[in-house]
């Protein structure tokens, strides 16, 4: 009996042993679920907002390219505004250059007809000579207009008029 009674006292000693092992062993193991069930959670949060994030960035993606084609848009209408004015502005330029040829040209023609004038006005008075006045005296029935100074004499033929302001002499 001492056999059995050592015996059953290994076997229980064994299992005592045997059950504080299992014990500590469901210790460990609900530990680490309650670090797996904590690190799943917290998992779960992340992709949470790891998706928030991919949405948000989405949304400024789909803003910016809102954005973007609106400039684009915007930026190739005044492309054409610009374009249109340049032409519309090369237009009238090209019309003004017509018209500084023309009115160029219409100078011209008049300068021409100027120096044609000029030169038939030179003709006429080549043709003319010029020949001295033999003025030589005034005469008498005209001196009876002047003042008793006789300003308006012979001598004096230059002198158009009386110094008294009477008349003007007629030649």
């Amino acid at each position: 009996m001492t056999e059995e009674g050592s015996s059953n006292s290994t076997l229980k000693s064994k299992v005592d042993d045997n059950f504080w092992q299992i014990k500590s062993v469901e210790e460990k193991t609900i530990k680490l679920e309650e670090k797996t069930l904590k690190l799943e959670k917290k998992n779960f949060s992340n992709e949470n907002r790891l998706e928030e994030i991919e949405k948000k960035i989405l949304n400024l993606n789909t803003e910016h390219k809102k954005e973007i084609e609106t400039i684009e848009q915007k930026f190739k209408q005044l492309f054409e505004q610009l374009k249109t004015e340049n032409d519309r502005k090369d237009e009238k330029i090209n019309f003004l250059e017509e018209e500084i040829k023309k009115a160029n040209d219409l100078f011209g023609k008049k300068i021409n007809d100027l120096i044609k004038l000029n030169n038939l006005i030179s003709k006429k008075y080549e043709d003319f000579v010029i020949i001295e006045n033999k003025w030589s005296e005034i005469d008498t029935k005209y001196s009876k207009c002047c003042c008793s100074h006789k300003c308006i004499n012979t001598n004096k033929p230059i002198i158009f008029n009386c110094i008294e302001e009477n008349e003007y002499v007629f030649i």
